[in-house]
């Protein structure tokens, strides 16, 4: 063939071809999988630099840019549609706030993310060292997350520290030899050494370098006290925290009625007879639940020898009678309950008391209750007689006249109690709701001559006051986080575990946890539980099954207190139901023998239902296919935005970074 018979246009043709051809090559890791969900990559290591993003770590279609944080949601996708109705139902907690870690400081050396996460009230007695503090638990059964150098490697990528241009190079010059499964195998292990340091620095974030020390964190109570005369510890606000959560390392977390008994008979052991006064609020809200927890409450405080106890805002969300049922005086002695301005069924029907006198080492105490103005007037059960703050502690303060210390217990705002302490000098300490979390480790104000204690909330500390017979105007204050220090108490426990029963002896319909319609059910179909993805979804399926994901309902199974039957705890810990408001949805979890494939956080906790998916896929409407393979995919900003922070909020996830945790349970890329 001679050169001649080709024309110019052929030539350029063919060099056109020869440097695309070239091109090509220069990028093979463009043109190996396609996956239609791109995976994040984006983790501190050793203190270094954040990774960045790069064509390697980034697995997807033939010329696709990098996957971006700030990609705007398609709201034409159904799914977009469901995570937003959604997340308009969330109470999206305030104090949540992403933070790193430097990794650069020692790590414990924990395995990976399928260790089994236990409940449990105590720490274990190997669980506490010589200097009393408590070590970080170690995995145990646990399956280390292979290295990169443990998996079948293209050559040069044997090394943890190679990076991806090494290794791309490596691949370019073998390009024919080339394993498709080894390659991919590379991407795994990446993203499963990304896991394992994202572990650790869980680890680190809540434990320390040495295991969690209560003492250390909160320091000694009680220094250079002597006995006093009159110890008082005031509490308020539990707003149904029975307990802590637990999920995020109960050992490191604060409050609990089973701490507090345990604080108080430690400090009976040392002689100091403490009486104990409560500014309302065990509960905040109203239902069956509700009133089974107002009931332990009550009985829990009574067990710790408290001396009056006032009804805040939430503890009257239950009716005039359902509140006499646990208030009202009974054979075991009178009612705990006093308030000034407010009475179930009118003041004189005597179910509460206007007041209480105690007498202690010689000392007579006086002590009454009022219900602030700005809540009193939101009230509207027709049987409950009230009247304003002032009005009640008017009448009630005359009659307190011979005490030698006159309490006040004030559930109302800091302003308002501030208000009433002005008008009353006669007030000696003056107890509020509202006010910081935590109460202030700092002496309390004085207004005038009054002591303003605050309680702070959620029952995770007390404040003690503590005086001497001859300097009643010079109390003695300490604030106590009830911490790890305080073992449970088997009598609290005991109760705690009768209230568990009764819940699962009622059900989730006597609870009033009836479910109703997920939204776009008509679009996205029901539930099926994540075992219906495995056969498209192997690999997937395989890593989820060894994340905490997985063995979610496992967890409350297994606690100290079973929890399995709680609608509070599981409706984190299965599919198909709402986490802030805890119900269920149509078709969500019902129980163990109804429904053990939606037990643990499945695949759909986050992708949604997949009913509809797992149908077309069935069939062959490629259309229809696509939209539900689109309504499901979750990008890692709607994920953080939408759906972790449902659960893993301010009460049971604490030390949440979604950066953080989320390479633990990243799951693979597939082919």
């Amino acid at each position: 063939m001679r050169v001649s018979n080709f024309s110019p246009l052929a030539i350029v043709s063919l060099l056109m071809v020869i440097t695309v051809f070239s091109c090509w090559n220069l990028f093979p890791h463009q043109r190996i999988f396609a996956d239609t969900s791109p995976v994040l990559r984006h983790v501190e290591t050793n203190g270094s630099q954040p990774e960045t993003w790069s064509a390697a770590e980034t697995v997807s279609t033939p010329h696709a840019a990098p996957p971006s944080l700030s990609t705007p949601t398609d709201t034409s996708n159904p799914q977009n549609n469901v995570s937003a109705a959604m997340a308009s139902m969330l109470v999206v907690p305030t104090d949540v706030t992403p933070r790193m870690v430097e990794q650069s400081a020692p790590v414990i050396k924990l395995s990976n993310s399928d260790t089994k996460h236990t409940l449990t009230e105590t720490p274990s007695a190997n669980q506490t060292n010589s200097t009393g503090s408590i070590p970080a638990p170690v995995a145990s059964n646990a399956t280390s997350m292979p290295s990169p150098s443990s998996v079948s490697t293209p050559p040069a990528a044997s090394s943890a520290t190679s990076s991806v241009a090494t290794v791309d190079d490596a691949l370019d010059d073998d390009e024919e030899n080339v394993d498709p499964e080894a390659r991919l195998a590379w991407f795994e292990a990446k993203r499963q050494k990304a896991a394992e340091e994202a572990e650790k620095a869980i680890q680190l974030r809540k434990y320390g370098t040495n295991g969690y020390d209560p003492i250390q964190e909160n320091g000694e109570y009680f220094e250079g006290w002597t006995r006093p005369d009159l110890t008082l510890v005031f509490t308020g606000q539990m707003n149904d925290y029975l307990e802590p959560c637990g999920c995020a390392g109960l050992v490191r977390m604060n409050g609990g009625l089973s701490r507090r008994f345990t604080f108080f008979d430690s400090l009976r052991k040392q002689g100091w007879n403490p009486i104990g006064f409560d500014v309302g609020g065990q509960i905040k809200s109203f239902g069956r639940q509700e009133e089974l927890k107002f009931q332990l409450a009550t009985e829990s405080l009574r067990r710790m020898g408290y001396g009056a106890i006032t009804l805040g805002q939430g503890d009257l969300r239950l009716s005039s009678q359902e509140l006499v049922s646990y208030v009202a005086p009974t054979d075991a002695g009178p009612s705990l309950f006093v308030s000034a301005n407010v009475a179930p069924f009118g003041f004189d029907a005597g179910f509460t008391a206007l007041y209480r006198k105690l007498r202690v080492n010689g000392i007579t105490v006086g002590v009454t209750g009022v219900l602030g103005d700005s809540f009193r007037t939101n009230l509207s059960d027709r049987d409950l007689a009230t009247r304003p703050a002032e009005e009640g502690l008017r009448l009630v303060l005359d009659k307190l006249r011979d005490c030698q210390l006159i309490i006040v217990l004030s559930h109302a705002s800091p302003e308002e109690t501030a208000t009433l302490a002005k008008a009353f000098p006669q007030i000696n300490v003056i107890v509020t709701a509202g006010g910081p979390a935590t109460p202030p480790q700092d002496a309390p104000q004085k207004i005038g001559q009054t002591t303003l204690v605050e309680v702070g909330e959620k029952g995770a500390a007390a404040a003690v006051l503590g005086f001497d017979a001859d300097k009643l105007t010079e109390p003695r204050y300490q604030r106590v986080m009830l911490d790890s220090r305080y073992t449970a108490s088997p009598e609290i426990m005991a109760l705690m575990r009768d209230y568990q029963s009764t819940l699962e002896e009622l059900g989730f319909a006597e609870l009033q946890r009836r479910p109703i319609p997920y939204p776009n059910t008509d679009q996205l179909g029901g539930f099926v539980g994540s075992q219906r993805c495995q056969a498209c979804h192997e690999e997937i399926y395989e890593h989820w099954r060894g994340t905490k994901h997985a063995s979610a309902m496992e967890t409350l199974e297994n606690a100290t207190t079973p929890r399995h039957c709680d609608p509070e705890c599981i409706c984190c810990h299965v599919v198909g139901w709402e986490p802030q408001k805890s119900f269920p949805w149509d078709g969500g979890y019902e129980s163990i023998e109804k429904t053990p494939q939606l037990a643990g956080v499945g695949c759909e906790s986050c992708h949604g239902p997949g009913g509809s998916h797992i149908q077309a896929e069935a069939g062959t409407d490629i259309a229809l296919q696509k939209q539900l393979r689109e309504s499901l995919h979750l990008t890692p900003m709607e994920a953080e935005q939408q759906n972790c922070i449902g659960c893993h909020d301010g009460d049971n996830s604490p030390d949440f970074d979604f950066k953080l945790y989320h390479p633990v349970i990243d799951h693979p890329v597939t082919k």
